[in-house]
């Protein structure tokens, strides 16, 4: 079985490392409604990893500058529709160290959406075992009640945290198994409230200033003048992004004596042939540690 956990580097043997389970008592006592995801070798190894859409959606929510509770945090809405979250599940990602996309981006599977963190004040308790880098992960069936965007379920009780709550690991082999046969319909249902125009912003509308930052995220600057670049981009908004750039653009040979400039991608190599004046994507590159 392959899970593409949201978490790059997290392994299916152990995707927590330590890490509250669903259902877990917290260190308050609260039932903890999702995952906090681990990678790497424990501590803070995993700050700055990406985190990625597992799912097809709409960033419905991106909230940043919290300084408690789940410091900065996304939520997407699935397009897979059900009967249990007839408009769409919410997929909850936490204590990023930064968002990668704005409010309403559309996403494709795999496309990164910020970096794993230890946003929200948890830093304050040096030394405490909560504080670490990790991605808390949560899937909701619907918007918490009165659009809640900060709602924690104190108090509750395992039935009522059942109700609002997916179980993430059950969600994700279910829905995100990318050796399975889709086991359900996932067909819109005829009686649930249609999509709105203003509820998404089509990835051709994404803007220049907002792709940059998203091919920035992992630290490496890219020229938006560039062949490369504007290729990039233009993947990105046909739903074929190949990742944020992971090396600056240099100068290669081919096999056949073309000089070329290339630049690598998280999930490719792009490259610039100036005689011709074409950018073409020469390789893929598979990351088994995102994909277990």
């Amino acid at each position: 079985m392959k899970v593409l956990w949201p978490l790059v580097g997290c392994s299916s043997a152990d995707p927590l490392e330590g890490g509250y389970s669903f259902l877990d008592r917290n260190n308050k006592g609260v039932l903890h409604p999702g995952l906090d995801l681990n990678a790497g070798a424990g501590g803070n190894s995993d700050c700055g990893a990406p985190v990625v859409a597992p799912v097809i959606g709409t960033l419905e929510r991106v909230i940043t500058g919290v300084k408690n509770g789940f410091g900065n945090h996304i939520y997407l809405r699935t397009d897979l529709r059900t009967d249990e979250a007839p408009e769409g599940y919410l997929l909850h990602f936490c204590h990023l160290q930064g968002t990668a996309l704005a409010q309403g981006a559309r996403v494709a599977q795999g496309t990164a959406i910020g970096v794993c963190g230890r946003t929200s004040g948890w830093e304050a308790f040096g030394g405490a075992s909560w504080d670490f880098c990790h991605t808390h992960f949560e899937v909701l069936k619907r918007t918490p009640a009165a659009a809640n965007w900060e709602f924690w379920p104190t108090g509750w009780v395992s039935a009522q945290v059942l109700d609002l709550y997916c179980d993430p690991a059950v969600w994700l082999t279910t829905y995100v198994d990318l050796d399975a046969v889709p086991r359900v319909d996932v067909v819109p249902r005829a009686d649930a409230r249609p999509r709105l125009e203003e509820d998404d912003v089509p990835l051709a509308k994404i803007s220049d200033e907002d792709l940059k930052r998203y091919l920035e995220m992992l630290g490496t600057p890219v020229n938006p003048a560039s062949a490369i670049v504007k290729r990039a981009m233009l993947a990105y908004r046909r739903g074929e992004t190949r990742g944020p750039a992971v090396s600056d653009e240099y100068k290669a040979t081919t096999a056949d004596g073309r000089q070329v400039v290339r630049q690598r991608f998280s999930a490719g190599i792009a490259e610039y042939d100036p005689a011709s004046g074409e950018v073409n994507w020469v390789e893929l590159v598979l990351h088994p540690d995102a994909i277990n």
